[in-house]
């Protein structure tokens, strides 16, 4: 009697409410704040693989969302065989393969691919992100879709070792992208021994070159750098300009001196080139 009574509590307890054909679960992310989450049957008239009859579609997921967290809150009520997200890969049914090699070289590539995603930085859904999830049977999600609205749903980000997130995931994005001060310098150490001893060894080939003779016994003549490789800076000490001519009647002047000069001497030289001519004329008589 009592298993009777339990049974006719779990059929009188009620539904999920409906809107715009959607399911809505809520789940609680924290004690004090409740996240809607909206499901159906995944409808097309376009396949969207060869598991839509067995398919859910919901939509509003939290941000955080991944297949592990829906794994936790829809296994109750069924196997879940693949979820994709937006931009995944279609579904394809899985293909046992016949021999031991061939599942050992798919059980590697899993663990290969596993082992990718955990180095992988973790990336978070936009706002109201939604997801299709396969499930074994069509009976499965009929029965999501039927569960009771008492079934108090809390919200998994997923295991202890995943990345953080909130504050401490921008925390953690701001140290991954500035490496450690002494780290960057023992690099920066490290590349400039590496250019000082490529430009010596560079320097060393063309001065060997320089005092080399060829065959015919020629000396190549090269030019040399006006500076070697140094361990310090060189430092440059500019000299003061000198200011001439600061005003303009000493410019006008100074222009005015060199037009004079440059008239006396074409003088001279008209009177040089009439003494030259007045030379070589021929007087006959």
């Amino acid at each position: 009697m009592v298993k009777n009574k339990k049974n006719s509590k779990q059929h009188d307890s009620p539904a999920l409410q409906d809107f715009l054909g959607f399911k809505v679960l809520p789940v609680l992310v924290d004690d004090n704040c409740r996240h809607y989450i909206y499901m159906r049957k995944h409808e097309s008239r376009n396949s969207f693989h060869q598991a839509a009859d067995r398919t859910l579609f919901v939509v509003n997921l939290p941000v955080d969302a991944t297949e592990a967290s829906l794994q936790d809150l829809f296994t109750p009520y069924g196997t879940i065989v693949y979820v994709q997200f937006p931009g995944d890969p279609a579904y394809e049914p899985p293909v046992k393969p016949k021999t031991k090699a061939a599942r050992m070289k798919l059980k590697q590539q899993q663990l290969e691919k596993e082992a990718a995603d955990k180095a992988k930085w973790r990336h978070l859904l936009h706002t109201g992100a939604s997801a299709h999830i396969v499930f074994q049977s069509e009976e499965e999600v009929d029965k999501v879709l039927d569960m009771p609205s008492d079934d108090i749903k809390r919200w998994k980000t997923g295991k202890s070792s995943d990345q953080p997130l909130g504050y401490k995931r921008y925390m953690m994005h701001y140290k991954k992208i500035r490496p450690d001060p002494s780290l960057l310098q023992q690099q920066v150490d490290t590349f400039m021994s590496k250019f000082k001893a490529e430009e010596y060894q560079r320097e060393r080939e063309e001065e060997e070159r320089r005092n080399q003779m060829d065959e015919d016994g020629f000396t190549v003549v090269t030019r040399p750098k006006k500076k070697l490789v140094a361990d310090t800076p060189e430092i440059v000490v500019k000299k003061p300009r000198e200011f001439l001519d600061f005003y303009r009647f000493q410019v006008r002047e100074k222009k005015q001196n060199e037009l004079s000069e440059l008239r006396r001497r074409f003088e001279e030289d008209k009177q040089k080139i009439a003494k030259q001519k007045e030379a070589r004329r021929f007087k006959p008589y």
